[in-house]
Protein backbone atom coordinates (compact mmCIF):
# COMPACT_ATOMS: atom_id res chain seq x y z
CA UNK A 1 0.00 0.00 0.00
CA UNK A 2 2.71 2.25 0.70
CA UNK A 3 4.65 1.79 -2.68
CA UNK A 4 0.99 2.69 -4.44
CA UNK A 5 0.82 5.55 -2.40
CA UNK A 6 4.46 7.01 -3.10
CA UNK A 7 3.71 6.10 -7.10
CA UNK A 8 0.43 8.63 -6.47
CA UNK A 9 1.98 11.02 -4.87
CA UNK A 10 5.02 11.28 -7.66
CA UNK A 11 2.54 11.23 -10.07
CA UNK A 12 0.36 14.37 -8.35
CA UNK A 13 3.96 16.37 -8.00
CA UNK A 14 4.75 15.84 -12.00
CA UNK A 15 2.01 16.49 -13.37
CA UNK A 16 0.85 19.51 -11.11
CA UNK A 17 4.60 20.83 -11.99
CA UNK A 18 3.49 20.14 -15.53
CA UNK A 19 0.08 21.91 -15.49
CA UNK A 20 1.84 24.98 -13.20
CA UNK A 21 4.28 25.31 -16.05
CA UNK A 22 1.84 25.44 -18.74
CA UNK A 23 -0.06 28.15 -16.95
CA UNK A 24 3.18 29.68 -16.15
CA UNK A 25 4.36 29.80 -19.74
CA UNK A 26 0.77 31.13 -20.89
CA UNK A 27 0.65 33.68 -18.80
CA UNK A 28 4.27 35.00 -20.23
CA UNK A 29 2.55 34.61 -23.85
CA UNK A 30 -0.19 36.81 -22.56
CA UNK A 31 2.57 39.26 -21.57
CA UNK A 32 4.52 39.43 -24.34
CA UNK A 33 0.78 39.56 -26.46
CA UNK A 34 0.07 42.70 -24.99
CA UNK A 35 3.83 44.11 -24.92
CA UNK A 36 7.31 43.21 -25.43
CA UNK A 37 8.17 45.48 -22.16
CA UNK A 38 5.58 43.91 -20.21
CA UNK A 39 7.62 40.51 -20.61
CA UNK A 40 10.96 41.53 -20.11
CA UNK A 41 9.70 42.82 -17.04
CA UNK A 42 7.50 39.85 -16.08
CA UNK A 43 10.69 37.90 -16.26
CA UNK A 44 13.18 40.53 -14.75
CA UNK A 45 11.49 41.64 -11.96
CA UNK A 46 9.27 39.65 -10.33
CA UNK A 47 6.88 41.90 -9.07
CA UNK A 48 5.93 43.34 -11.94
CA UNK A 49 3.81 39.72 -12.50
CA UNK A 50 0.97 40.50 -9.65
CA UNK A 51 0.63 44.50 -11.43
CA UNK A 52 0.50 42.72 -15.12
CA UNK A 53 -2.14 40.55 -13.14
CA UNK A 54 -4.10 42.75 -11.70
CA UNK A 55 -4.04 45.69 -14.58
CA UNK A 56 -4.69 42.72 -17.51
CA UNK A 57 -7.05 40.68 -15.31
CA UNK A 58 -9.39 39.02 -18.33
CA UNK A 59 -6.60 38.02 -20.28
CA UNK A 60 -4.93 36.35 -17.36
CA UNK A 61 -7.29 34.69 -15.53
CA UNK A 62 -6.94 31.34 -16.99
CA UNK A 63 -3.45 30.69 -17.47
CA UNK A 64 -3.40 32.45 -13.62
CA UNK A 65 -6.43 30.16 -12.72
CA UNK A 66 -4.12 27.25 -14.28
CA UNK A 67 -0.86 28.22 -12.02
CA UNK A 68 -2.99 27.88 -9.36
CA UNK A 69 -4.32 24.39 -9.70
CA UNK A 70 -1.02 23.21 -10.88
CA UNK A 71 0.36 24.29 -7.76
CA UNK A 72 -2.14 23.06 -5.82
CA UNK A 73 -1.94 19.47 -7.16
CA UNK A 74 1.62 19.63 -6.59
CA UNK A 75 1.65 20.39 -3.02
CA UNK A 76 -1.50 17.69 -2.78
CA UNK A 77 1.65 15.24 -3.74
CA UNK A 78 4.24 17.25 -1.92
CA UNK A 79 1.94 16.24 1.47
CA UNK A 80 1.08 12.95 0.60
CA UNK A 81 4.86 12.17 0.04
CA UNK A 82 5.52 13.39 3.60
CA UNK A 83 2.66 11.71 4.97
CA UNK A 84 4.46 8.56 4.00
CA UNK A 85 8.01 8.69 5.22
CA UNK A 86 6.15 10.22 8.38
Amino acid sequence: MEEILKYLSYGFIVSGGIIALTGGLTFLAEAYKTHMLWLICCVLLPPVIVVFLLTHWKVTKVPFSTMVTGLVILYVGIFLLDAIYK
